[in-house]
Order: C-alpha cells, then structure tokens, then sequence
C-alpha cells in the first residue's frame, strides 16, 4: 500500500472514530502532496516523504514559536500533529548508522568542504536523517 492509500485509509479512520488532531494533519498532509502532484507531475515516493518533512518541520517550528509566546494550549495541538506525521516518515536511522555513512562520504569525497559534503551525505540518506543531526555529526568528523 502506498502512502496516499496509507494516508487515505487512516483519514477514514479518524473520521470515523473523531479524531479531530489526526483528521486536521491527515488532511493538511493529503492537500500538500496534491498540490505538489498538481505543480509537478506524479508524485514519487522521495518526493512524499520530503513534503511530510516539510509539514513535521512547519508544526516543529509553529510549536516553537506558540511556546515562545505563552501559547501552550495551540503548542499541543501542534505537537500532537507532529506525532500523527511521524508515521508517514521512512524510518529514521540510528545515530550510529549515520555516522558510519557520514564517515564513508568523507572518506570517499576529494573535496573536504562542509557544503558539498552535506549535501551529498543528505542525498545518500534520502530522507531517512534529521539534517540537524547530520550537520553535527559531518562538523564533529571534519574536525
């Protein structure tokens, strides 16, 4: 089953049992990827996943940003909606894997520059890596 039928079933689903965080994230993530269908043509799975980054990425930041304000009550909310995306995210590797593949892109690469370096380290874990995460382990084995 592919994502949009994944994420199409479980809408269903929370409707049916009134899961109203879970319809409000379902529901934003299902008009992202139409409208990124909609500007580019069919949509590829490395494509998805990126677009469900980006909405887990929107709430992180919008949840942030309600704490920061004394908005605890619209920060849960977020938060909570972080927790339904999270399953629509491939599954995420372990620090020690990451490592391991940072230190095979920086012991293969001929230029030994942080941009070229990350950028190729992002495109190996296809999505599969926090980029935070992957900027500190690539500064800690370039030094």
């Amino acid at each position: 089953m592919g994502l949009a039928e994944k994420l199409q079933t479980d809408l269903v689903v929370s409707l049916k049992s009134k899961d109203e965080v879970a319809v409000s994230a379902l529901r934003s993530l299902k008009s992202a990827l139409k409208n990124d269908e909609i500007e580019n043509g069919p949509l590829s799975e490395g494509r998805a996943f990126s677009i469900v980054k980006k909405q887990i990425k929107q709430r992180e930041d919008s949840a942030a940003t309600y704490k920061s304000a004394g908005r605890e009550e619209l920060a849960y909310k977020e938060e909570a909606e972080i927790e339904v995306l999270r399953k629509y995210q491939p599954e995420q590797l372990s620090e020690e894997k990451l490592r391991e593949l940072v230190k095979q892109e920086v012991a293969t690469a001929e230029n030994k520059e942080f941009g070229p370096l990350m950028g190729k380290v992002m495109q190996a874990t296809q999505g599969k890596a926090d980029g935070k995460m992957v900027q500190k382990i690539l500064k800690e084995e370039l030094q």
